[in-house]
C-alpha cells in the first residue's frame, strides 16, 4: 500500500493535469468562437463586396446608356427630320 505522501503526491498531479485540461478546453472553446466570429464578418464583407459591384456595375450601364443618349445626333432619333430635310423646306420657302 503507498504512503500517504505518495498519494498526496499523486492527486496532486491529478489535480494538475485536471485543471490544464480544462484550461486547454476553456481555450479551445475561446479560439473557436473567434474563429467562428471572423467567417462570420469575413462572409459580411463578402456579401458587402458582392453589393457594391452590383451596384457599381449598374451605375456604369445607366452612365453608358446616358452618354449614348446625350451623343446620339438628333437627326439619327426616330420620325425626327434630317438635316438634308429641313434644308430643303428652308429653300422651297
Amino acid at each position: 500500500m503507498p504512503s500517504s505522501t505518495s498519494q498526496r503526491a499523486i492527486y496532486s498531479l491529478l489535480t494538475v493535469i485536471v485543471v490544464l485540461l480544462v484550461g486547454i478546453m476553456a481555450l479551445l472553446q475561446v479560439a473557436d468562437r473567434r474563429h467562428q466570429r471572423l467567417e462570420d464578418e469575413a462572409q459580411d464583407l463578402r456579401q458587402t463586396i458582392a453589393r457594391q459591384k452590383r451596384r457599381i456595375d449598374d451605375l456604369t450601364q445607366q452612365l453608358r446608356v446616358s452618354r449614348a443618349a446625350t451623343t446620339a445626333p438628333i437627326d439619327s432619333l426616330p420620325g425626327a427630320v434630317s438635316g438634308n430635310d429641313s434644308l430643303r423646306v428652308f429653300k422651297r420657302l
